[in-house]
């Protein structure tokens, strides 16, 4: 038996799984109680499964882990994880509140990591958001602009496509159009006899 971690394990497959932005997951041990793997509500100790006799398996309860956790925590969690996929940057921010409090102990430093990361994630897309407005529009962005742009990467466009819309901006064809006026030569002094 893999330990569940009391769904930190899920958890964690749940958000490498997403990170590759699939089109679609599916959770295919839905009804693996002899296993420890079932989603659906279950028993939460081994004691509230009848005795095994000679010839069945015996059923795995929700205590394996040491934690009391309620009949249905898998079914909730796989909604967490749902509502995960549908909104990466809000869950990922809300991790806390999708786990109880009877597993911080084991939670706390995954916790910790999962908001580092999305934090982490932020900041260097809004790094990359400014650089790409200094170097295409010439000037600081604004900050409606970089947290526009900032989301779009968060939601996984990447620095060439942020370039590629600011390149075609109405605002490029300004800068370019002064550049152009820059670079022509001055006209030559007039003479001084006019």
């Amino acid at each position: 038996v893999i330990p569940r971690n009391g769904g930190l394990f899920l958890w964690q497959q749940a958000r490498q799984a997403l990170a590759m932005r699939p089109l679609f997951t599916y959770v295919a041990m839905f009804d693996e109680c002899d296993e420890g793997t079932a989603i659906y509500k279950t028993a939460a100790t081994a004691n509230d499964y009848p005795p095994p006799t000679p010839g069945t398996y015996e059923f795995v309860g929700l205590d394996v882990d040491g934690l009391g956790l309620p009949s249905d925590w898998y079914l909730s969690l796989v909604g967490a994880i749902t509502k995960l996929a549908s909104d990466p940057p809000a869950a990922a921010g809300a991790s806390g509140a999708l786990l109880p409090l009877a597993l911080a102990p084991h939670t706390a430093a995954l916790l910790s990591s999962i908001k580092a990361e999305a934090e982490g994630a932020r900041m260097q897309a809004t790094r990359t958001v400014r650089a790409l407005y200094r170097a295409i529009l010439h000037r600081e962005g604004d900050p409606g602009g970089v947290a526009f742009y900032t989301g779009k990467m968060l939601d996984g466009h990447n620095a060439d496509q942020i370039r590629q819309w600011l390149m075609e901006s109405p605002e490029r064809a300004l800068v370019d159009a002064r550049l152009e006026q820059e670079a022509l030569p001055s006209p030559p002094p007039l003479p001084s006899s006019l």
